[in-house]
């Protein structure tokens, strides 16, 4: 298994190598430069999107089936409505399309 990203116009290519202490060190590493990388940019109301934000830690890429993920984030600003992007995330947690919905309604 291995992980292919790109952050700070750097490609990364890790190897996991399974039942070992070093697949856990790659890891954490990986998703610590996640945290950090920026994600997108809503079209709407330019509010930078990182890894942090869609709460990368707790996505477990093990569970995935069909990739691209589809996520959506919800959002306002002070001059903007509550509002979803819907991001398309592929396995190297870069996005591959988006949309923002025009209306939306959160129940509990």
């Amino acid at each position: 298994m291995y992980i292919l990203f790109t952050y700070n116009n750097l490609k990364f290519f890790i190897i996991i190598i399974k039942n070992s202490n070093f697949n856990l060190s790659i890891m954490l590493n990986s998703r610590t430069i996640l945290m950090k990388k920026l994600i997108a940019i809503c079209p709407v109301c330019k509010k930078q999107i990182y890894g942090s934000d869609i709460d990368i830690n707790h996505i477990d890429i093990n569970k995935i089936k069909n990739w691209p993920l589809r996520y959506v984030h919800c959002h306002s600003d002070e001059n903007n409505p509550l509002h979803a992007l819907t991001m398309y995330i592929d396995a190297n947690f870069s996005v591959r399309g988006r949309e923002v919905s025009d209306f939306i309604k959160i129940q509990k």
